[in-house]
This record gives structure tokens, C-alpha cells and sequence, in this order.
């Protein structure tokens, strides 16, 4: 399933907070977003559209995987930190991101979540990912 980078954003986030699956769906369910919007500054109608579009894919995205639609270099500095907590060693250039040290398991991870616009390769125990 592709989702955009906001909503990705927002679920690493609620994810994070620790909010469970069931919780999220709930208030999307009831239609508060407010517990959210207290404490967090996104549109969370985004996810409830996502919610209500395609309940199982939003079921995926949130417990399992997704991929981006559109990923900026800034975006997907984000992402790295979010969903994977990597935030050191990162060198980040015009059209690629440099110094990731990830295991391949990660790696793979990483491979989903982006689109095929987007190359990995790997040199020793670190990726590039560049446009």
C-alpha cells in the first residue's frame, strides 16, 4: 500500500507516542481526532480519510508496512529517524542521503518504504540512497 509522506509521518508519530491499533481506531472510528491534536500539530484527517478509504490497508500501514509515494531528501532524512530511529552518521547531499549504517534486514525495510524512483546500494555495512 502507498500512502503519502504525511501520513507517514503521522503514524511513526501516534506509533511513537505509543498509541496501539486499536486505540487509533477507535477515535477514528468516533471521529476524535482531538486526543491526537493535543497533543501533536498534524491534520489528522488525513488519516482518518486513509481509515475510512481502505480500512485493511490503513490496518497494514499501521501494523505491518507501507510505501511512500513521494519522498523528499528532507522527508526521507525524517523517515530514517522516525520509523527507524537513525539519525547518526547521516550525510545528507542534493539527490541522496550517505553514511547509513543499517543491518539488511533494515535494509529491505528501507527498500519497501520507498518508491522505484528511489536506488539503495549497499558498500560494506552502509547504504546510499539517492534519486
Amino acid at each position: 500500500m502507498a500512502i503519502s509522506l504525511m501520513e507517514a509521518y503521522i503514524i511513526e508519530t501516534l506509533k511513537a507516542h505509543p498509541y496501539t491499533y486499536e486505540e487509533v481506531v477507535g477515535n477514528l472510528q468516533q471521529g476524535d481526532l482531538e486526543v491526537f491534536s493535543k497533543d501533536y500539530d498534524y491534520d489528522f484527517t488525513l488519516l482518518q480519510k486513509l481509515y475510512t478509504t481502505d480500512e485493511a490497508a490503513f490496518k497494514a500501514a499501521y501494523t505491518e508496512r507501507y510505501r511512500v509515494k513521494y519522498v523528499t531528501i528532507n522527508g526521507l532524512v525524517g523517515l530514517l529517524r522516525m520509523r527507524f530511529g537513525i539519525a547518526d552518521g547521516i550525510t545528507k547531499h542534493e539527490t541522496s542521503v550517505t553514511g547509513i549504517e543499517v543491518n539488511t534486514e533494515i535494509e529491505e525495510e528501507i527498500r519497501y518504504l520507498l518508491s522505484s524512483n528511489w536506488n539503495v546500494t549497499r558498500e560494506g555495512a552502509y547504504i546510499t540512497i539517492s534519486a
